[in-house]
């Protein structure tokens, strides 16, 4: 056996006894295949993964366990977004009417006990339980993030799995006088809605052709779980109890079958599949260099990571680097704007006369253009697969200066196309924040890191406050300012992404030893 037909014998072993849980010792590797890796190995590049078949029993599970993880985004996600229409179904059920009844104590007045309104009490305690439902969201990004990188999705799911069932029975069985367990209930939901969207994210690395487009996906169907509620309103015939208790018992077996398929389909093949870059061996030597050298200062350490690729970092390494603070300034920025225009909007339509007389049409319609986001992810795939991560950044400043520019005009009739364009912008900040985490920073860490700009973000959007009460103190209920303000916040995020893309032009490792093949994890990540 000469020296070529021996190195191909050891990559034969290699993947055959490498990848458990799915035996491929009866595949042989041909000879195609066996050239291109002794190739890499000519360049001391180490393989990481193996591609398997389409018509494999594997593949099937991979193609289910999609389904099933954009399905569970859907259904559990962003639900507590939806809270509106629960609310309604609450107060219908008189939940919290013993405020009302004791209101002259709290110094709240109310012509009739047998009206149809609700008093402030009433209304504030439901916008309290809200207020603590979302925050949580938010709040538990980060350790949800280091959960999941701890753990793996599959235990992962297995905690939202107890979370979002723990939550919706107590919802079902909560009532404000015998049983008020409304707050845990809504804090359960949450924190399982985060859980299961954090979980998602790593399956879109067994389908690395079609990544943009599956976390452009999650993104959107994130925000159409607010549907959920909405479409429990309006079978609130059968009762809150019974419809929670049945939305509770297909969680637990939509969770089940999630779990069931991650087992089948194997982290660790995924682990393999999706491990950093193949790496040279000099990048190998100083990654070594730098685990040995415990005792070093911190700028040392600091030197050294720089010397590794992005995604062999460390967590401290990589939240130094320029790409973390590019996308953390981004996202904060974008979220913030995304936030406040969400919550001021029935106010900025209201001072564009949308009332009684208009049946606060442009207010409904906004609610339910909002929600339908997923009919651009073709539109994101396109552009992040043709034109690179740097031009989609653009492309979602561009559009959050279209749309925030358009909100100025006092014209109700424009604010349709305006709903259209913020849909469109939103899409894009989501779709194209989750597919940079991914890209850049790699499977190891993507839960730490989308935690990290997650939580900072949160606390950023927070001046969401002021901001709101400096248009109706200072300004009368005017909004113009402060959006024309919000609008050219634009324009800054617009030269700072322009000057990143110039100074940081990313390739994989493998395309700097010139080996090229068809794989989306050897394109350039930044055009």
């Amino acid at each position: 056996m000469n020296r070529q037909n021996r190195t191909v014998h050891r990559l034969d072993m290699y993947y055959t006894h490498t990848c458990h849980p799915f035996r491929v010792s009866s595949v042989k590797i041909n000879h195609a295949l066996a050239s291109t890796l002794l190739h890499w190995t000519r360049f001391g590049i180490r393989p990481s993964g193996v591609m398997i078949p389409n018509g494999s029993p594997s593949a099937q599970a991979q193609r289910l366990l999609l389904f099933g993880v954009l399905l569970s985004v859907f259904c559990f996600a962003g639900t507590v977004f939806g809270w509106a229409p629960l609310q309604l179904m609450l107060l219908e059920e008189g939940q919290y009417d013993e405020l009302c009844r004791n209101s002259a104590r709290h110094g709240v007045e109310q012509e009739s006990l047998a009206a149809p309104s609700y008093c402030a009490d009433q209304l504030s305690r439901m916008h309290f339980i809200y207020t603590l439902g979302s925050f949580a969201l938010s709040a538990v990004s980060l350790p949800a993030g280091l959960l999941l990188d701890a753990v793996g999705p599959k235990l992962t799911l297995c905690m939202s799995a107890a979370l979002q069932v723990a939550g919706l029975v107590l919802l079902a069985y909560s009532d404000s006088l015998a049983f008020d367990a409304f707050v845990p209930a809504i804090l359960l939901v949450a924190c399982s809605g985060l859980l299961v969207m954090l979980a998602s994210f790593p399956v879109s690395f067994l389908f690395r052709d079609y990544q943009p487009m599956i976390l452009a996906a999650i993104s959107c169907l994130f925000d159409a779980s607010s549907l959920i509620f909405a479409l429990a309103y309006h079978l609130r015939s059968l009762g809150r109890k019974r419809l929670l208790l049945l939305y509770a018992g297909f969680a637990a077996i939509l969770y089940a079958c999630l779990v069931a398929l991650w087992h089948v389909v194997g982290e660790d093949v995924l682990s393999n599949a999706t491990s950093a870059s193949p790496r040279t061996q000099d990048e190998e030597q100083r990654q070594e260099k730098q685990e040995d050298r415990p005792a070093a200062s911190f700028l040392d350490r600091l030197s050294l990571e720089r010397q590794l690729s992005l995604r062999d970092r460390t967590v401290l390494g990589q939240l130094a680097s320029t790409d973390f603070a590019v996308i953390l300034v981004f996202s904060c920025c974008q979220m913030l704007r995304c936030i406040i225009y969400i919550g001021m909007c029935d106010q900025v339509l209201h001072f564009y006369h949308d009332d009684a007389r208009t049946g606060y049409f442009y207010s409904s319609l906004f609610g339910w253009i909002l929600p339908v986001g997923i009919v651009f992810i073709p539109l994101i795939d396109f552009t992040v697969r043709r034109f690179g991560l740097i031009f989609s950044l653009q492309m979602t400043n561009v559009l959050g200066l279209v749309y925030g520019l358009m909100t100025l005009i006092p014209v109700l009739a424009v604010q349709v196309p305006v709903f259209i364009v913020f849909t469109c912008f939103r899409a894009f900040l989501y779709g194209v924040m989750s597919t940079f985490n991914a890209w850049v920073f790699g499977y190891r860490t993507i839960g730490r890191m989308t935690g990290f700009v997650f939580s900072i973000s949160a606390i950023v959007s927070l001046l969401q406050y002021p901001l709101v009460s400096m248009v109706n103190y200072r300004y009368g209920g005017n909004p113009f300012w402060v959006c024309l303000f919000l609008a050219l916040v634009c324009l800054p995020l617009i030269v700072m992404i322009a000057t990143y893309g110039k100074r940081h032009h990313i390739v994989q490792v493998t395309e700097r030893a010139e080996v090229h093949f068809d794989d989306a994890s050897t394109q350039p990540l930044l055009k």
